[in-house]
């Protein structure tokens, strides 16, 4: 793996030996400086996951909406979990069954519809990316098996790069 150190010494060498001008040796150097690059060989790397738009690869964690994480910031991954509050359809319920008991089909109809409500509520699933400047949600989707898959990549990378 390339410095950016030998980077400059290989541009210096460049233009000592006239095949670069002293302008493109301080383009190129202030390239380096300002925007330091960490030059990753071909062979190094590694794709962990590529699947429905996100691929987590030895540098980058890329999601669908173009977004994208650099693996070096990231400290640490978990999959999170959040289920939906069942409140509301459990009143709507309970207030159902006392309507019932005056009016038996709008309260039956009540019930009906906070019980379809209840069943229709899943849990969503989120990747969760832990860096430097706090914690962020990178990712959401239903199934759980996926997550954890993007979750587990996740993990490689960053126990792959050490």
């Amino acid at each position: 793996m390339s410095s950016i150190a030998d980077e400059l010494q290989k541009l210096s060498d460049l233009k000592e030996k006239g095949v670069i001008t002293q302008d493109e040796f301080e383009a190129q150097k202030k390239r380096l400086l300002v925007e330091p690059v960490k030059i990753v060989k071909d062979e190094e790397q590694r794709t962990f996951f590529d699947d429905r738009g996100v691929k987590v690869t030895t540098t980058l964690f890329s999601l669908p909406n173009s977004k994208t994480f650099a693996m070096s910031g990231v400290t640490a991954v978990k999959a999170l979990k959040q289920t939906p509050s069942k409140g509301a359809p459990i009143i709507l319920l309970i207030i159902g069954l006392l309507i019932a008991i005056g009016a038996p089909a709008l309260g039956i109809g009540m019930v009906v519809v906070a019980v379809l409500w209840m069943m229709a509520q899943k849990p969503i699933f989120f990747v969760v990316l832990s860096t430097a400047s706090g914690e962020t949600q990178a990712l959401q989707d239903p199934s759980e098996e996926w997550i954890d898959q993007v979750v587990a990549a996740l993990n490689k990378c960053i126990v792959s790069r050490g």
